[in-house]
């Protein structure tokens, strides 16, 4: 990655940096890791019966607090 880097960067022509820089985007696309910055909103529902269930931030709810009526 860095060799194609200085490679861009000594290059003589912009279709030569164009073609270089673009093996480097397809390189940091398939290794780097991804992190959605975006999520949909769950749908969340309760009976009134159910006492002390808060929904988590990650979709995933400590039930050891729950207990119904």
């Amino acid at each position: 990655l860095f060799k194609l880097l200085d490679d861009a960067r000594v290059a003589t022509t912009k279709a030569k940096k164009g073609e270089i820089y673009g093996q480097v985007a397809e390189i940091l696309f398939n290794d780097i890791v991804k992190m959605p910055i975006v999520h949909s909103r769950p749908l969340l529902a309760q009976r009134t019966a159910l006492e002390g269930w808060v929904p988590g931030p990650l979709g995933s709810e400590p039930l050891s607090e729950v207990t119904v009526k």
